[in-house]
């Protein structure tokens, strides 16, 4: 006989029962002589439980940049090889930011060098604080414009308030900025050449700000180089998967670090097992189990249990212990979410 876990909440009801009629039994019958007790059960052979087949290894597919999708080729529940492409993007706008970084980098640089090699008289300073200056107004007319064209997004409910809050902060250090150019260009006409000591504050003033330009570059460049994203294209980086909890379609816009759906690899598929804590003490690690999907009956899988849990959690009213089952030979019928029984033979358990 098998015994089911899911099952195991009558039995007391039913020993109860069998109890009182015991013991009335005894009561009319005092008189008789005594029997000796008779087994009326079989012999169990096995311990049945419920499971759900899962991935253990998920990965949630993103891009730390901002794109927008030009192609969607990807649906829920769709199967994928390794370096299919998924997804093609339209990466052109970080890859201007990269290009216009570079060029501010390549500034300071010669800036640097020409404070160094020329002085930093009258001269140099307004010529550099009026760069600085055209630089930072540059800056803030992006920044107005990205704040007007998340507006319009925010009214179509396709981003949320705090993109709008975020980018008004943005908005608001890019004016401090320019208010501050202003102001170092107008004392920088009415103030006379720097002395050697002002100088040498200033030259090592200007290689920290292009230490920090230089590290912003060094991480721009790296979120373009992603294991998944070539090239403007997003590739699956599992030899077999399946995308699930797909979030967006083509012609959005995506924002650094977003979501795009998930891949659930289809070659570390396992069964997570409700065991009942009666029987807990008699499954082990390593022990074979016999697998039967619920959508076909007619196919069996052989597994081994990986792991027992050591906590137990309580479900649907039953305490119950998780355990995780590997199978032997898993072939193409079988996907994640699928519900499956389990059967783990108490033979192994030296329980017959």
């Amino acid at each position: 006989m098998k015994i089911n876990t899911r099952n195991l909440m009558i039995f007391p009801s039913v020993l109860a029962i069998t109890l009182m009629m015991s013991a009335c039994g005894a009561a009319v019958s005092a008189s008789e002589p005594s029997q000796s007790p008779v087994s009326t059960g079989a012999a169990i052979s096995a311990i049945e439980a419920f499971g759900v087949v899962e991935s253990t290894r998920v990965l949630n597919v993103g891009i730390p940049i901002q794109a927008d999708i030009l192609e969607l080729n990807v649906r829920d529940g769709q199967r994928v090889n390794q370096n299919e492409v998924l997804a093609v993007l339209d990466i052109s706008e970080s890859a201007y930011r990269i290009a216009q970084k570079k060029e501010e980098i390549s500034s300071f640089t010669q800036d640097i060098a020409y404070t160094e090699t020329q002085g930093t008289g009258k001269q140099a300073d307004i010529a550099r604080l009026q760069n600085d200056l055209g630089n930072a107004r540059r800056l803030l007319a992006e920044d107005e414009k990205e704040m007007a064209r998340k507006a319009g997004l925010l009214k179509q409910g396709i981003i949320v308030q705090k993109e709008i809050d975020d980018q008004q902060e943005k908005v608001a250090s890019q004016k401090k900025t320019v208010r501050d150019a202003e102001l170092a260009l107008s004392g920088a006409k009415d103030s006379t050449g720097l002395s050697n000591t002002e100088k040498a504050n200033l030259v090592a003033q200007k290689r920290s700000q292009l230490k920090r330009l230089e590290a912003e570059l060094a991480n721009m460049e790296k979120s373009m180089e992603t294991s998944s994203l070539q090239a403007g294209t997003v590739h699956s980086p599992m030899i077999d998967a399946v995308v699930t909890e797909v979030q967006v379609r083509a012609g959005d816009r995506t924002t650094p670090g977003q979501k795009l759906f998930t891949l659930k690899d289809m070659d570390a598929l396992v069964v997570n097992a409700d065991i009942a804590e009666e029987f807990i003490k008699d499954v082990k690690p390593g022990m074979a189990v016999e697998i039967v999907p619920v959508s076909d009956k007619s196919k069996t899988y052989a597994g081994k249990i990986s792991r027992v849990s050591v906590i137990a959690v309580s479900r649907n009213g039953q305490t119950i212990i998780p355990a995780e089952i590997t199978f032997d030979q898993p072939d193409d019928f079988i996907f994640p979410g699928f519900n499956v029984n389990v059967s783990i033979p108490m033979r192994q358990a030296g329980m017959e």
